[in-house]
């Protein structure tokens, strides 16, 4: 009986082994499947942010990206955005760097295209691709035909390999991969 349980142990751990070394695209560096998630475990968390430490020296973005993974399944609500288990993609990135000691309000931390109008001109970044991205830019997404200021409707917190956090009616405050499609605006906030 133990004999055979080698023979299929060993093998599996072998294959897992083999997996882990030719499908990066489609797994985080900490070995999360690149999806949607509401919910990720305290030791997910800490993986998070072992990979941004090892890709940032900021401790500012280390501290909004760790308080967007706290908020992970708040609901997502206009109305009630500032209450507690409550965001909006706006409030969702103005609270994150609020805690992490920096203001990027403009004088109205309430809507995307405030944030975006105080960050447009000395934070602009050029992003071609997906590797051009650094933990704690803000991507701004849009339209030119949506009537908001400069088409700006949504805006997102890049963590790192990849995926993004943001707030949604459709998926609430998740953690997910990042989309190129719409993305209007990439301000580096800090550095």
């Amino acid at each position: 009986m133990k004999k055979i349980k080698l023979k299929i142990i060993i093998p599996a751990v072998l294959f897992v082994a083999l997996l882990r070394l030719i499908l990066p695209k489609g797994f985080t560096s900490f070995g999360l499947p690149k999806k949607t998630y509401l919910s990720l475990t305290d030791e997910q968390k800490a993986k998070i942010i072992e990979n941004l430490c090892e890709n940032t020296d900021s401790p500012e973005i280390r501290a909004a990206v760790g308080y967007c993974l706290e908020h992970l399944g708040d609901e997502y609500s206009q109305q009630k955005r500032m209450s507690d288990g409550y965001k909006d993609c706006s409030s969702l990135i103005f609270l994150a760097y609020k805690s992490a000691g920096v203001d990027i309000s403009n004088g109205d931390m309430t809507y995307a295209r405030a944030i975006f109008s105080g960050l447009e001109n000395e934070y602009a970044v050029s992003v071609k691709d997906k590797s051009d991205f650094l933990p704690g830019d803000l991507i701004f997404y849009g339209g030119a035909d949506n009537g908001r200021y400069n088409g700006i409707s949504h805006v997102a917190i890049y963590v790192s390999d990849g995926m993004i956090i943001d707030a949604t009616p459709a998926r609430n405050v998740s953690y997910r991969p990042l989309t190129m499609k719409n993305n209007m605006f990439v301000a580096r906030v800090c550095k």
